[in-house]
């Protein structure tokens, strides 16, 4: 079978045998169109293996397109594809390296970088998404990783100044470097607009008020949606009001103790001695409880005029 044999097996949609075919191909000769021949054939074959759960072989077809893609010149088509491809493995792999991945986002042509419409909805853009991802884990990561960020950072705030993700992201930022106020800033911008959980906890973060950062928290509480996710916040919770109010806060780590069982993640060992702490105070009901987090609710929203 010879390489143009690949592309007729490909247009056929015949997508495992042109894979079949097309590897020990390339394995052996990275020519140009041997080279192209295991990109796209790679792309299809992660389509299949992604949609289908398997990761692993997913995650081979990926760096297969990395290979091929060293040896082809491209348009800027074969590099967004492994872009997108890199974008879903990091939503479903914990583990998965997407900072490998910077230089092909870098490389990213102008068109990838504009946002589209769909049906009347705002569609991000590949780059955005990108960024998106990458910005994530950045307050656990070191200096070098932010300053290889950054600038994608500020292309992406550059084309969207007014996109929720890019105005949470700059409060991040100037959180991490120290300037609160700007941080307090923007968050209050989003939070007059929007109302997820993160932005709440966020603020929360950043907020020395004691009486703010508890009604911060509890309103995170009241707009997360899915009940399991608020086991963090129902444990920050505990913390902050062990002194003022230990049977709120033995409601709280009893709370993100069940959550956490439920969910199976793992309980710090300092929220196992704050229950161990707690473990004759009478917690609050769960009617008592909710009725705070309205009233917590309200002393925020009157706080910052939202």
């Amino acid at each position: 079978m010879e390489v143009r044999d690949v592309f007729e097996l490909r247009k056929k949609g015949q997508t495992e045998q042109a894979y079949e075919a097309i590897c020990p191909m390339f394995d052996v000769h990275q020519g140009h169109y041997t080279s192209l021949a295991m990109l796209w054939t790679a792309n299809d074959m992660f389509a299949k293996y992604f949609s289908a759960g398997r990761l692993a072989e997913a995650r081979q077809a990926l760096t297969r397109m990395v290979r091929a893609a060293a040896h082809t010149e491209d348009d800027g088509k074969a590099n967004a594809a492994i872009v997108r491809c890199a974008l879903k493995m990091d939503s479903k792999v914990e583990e998965f390296n997407l900072e490998y991945f910077i230089p092909f986002v870098e490389k990213l042509k102008d068109d990838d970088w504009k946002a589209s419409q769909f049906n009347g909805h705002y569609m991000a853009s590949l780059g955005q998404r990108a960024v998106d991802h990458l910005m994530k884990p950045l307050a656990k990561k070191g200096r070098s990783y932010v300053e290889r960020v950054m600038p994608l950072f500020t292309r992406a705030l550059e084309a969207r100044p007014s996109d929720k993700n890019n105005l949470r992201h700059l409060a991040q930022v100037y959180a991490m470097s120290g300037q609160r106020d700007k941080a307090t800033g923007v968050y209050i911008r989003l939070l007059q607009r929007y109302h997820d959980p993160y932005l709440y906890s966020g603020l929360a973060a950043i907020t020395d008020d004691h009486d703010l950062k508890v009604a911060l928290l509890c309103t995170a509480v009241m707009r997360q949606k899915r009940e399991v996710f608020s086991a963090g916040l129902h444990g920050e919770l505990a913390f902050m009001l062990r002194k003022r109010a230990p049977a709120r806060a033995a409601f709280e780590a009893r709370k993100s103790l069940a959550l956490r069982k439920q969910a199976g993640w793992h309980a710090s060992s300092a929220l196992m001695r704050l229950s161990a702490e707690l473990s004759a105070v009478e917690p609050v009901s769960l009617t008592d409880e909710q009725a705070f987090y309205q009233r917590a609710a309200a002393y925020c929203h009157d706080k910052l005029h939202l």
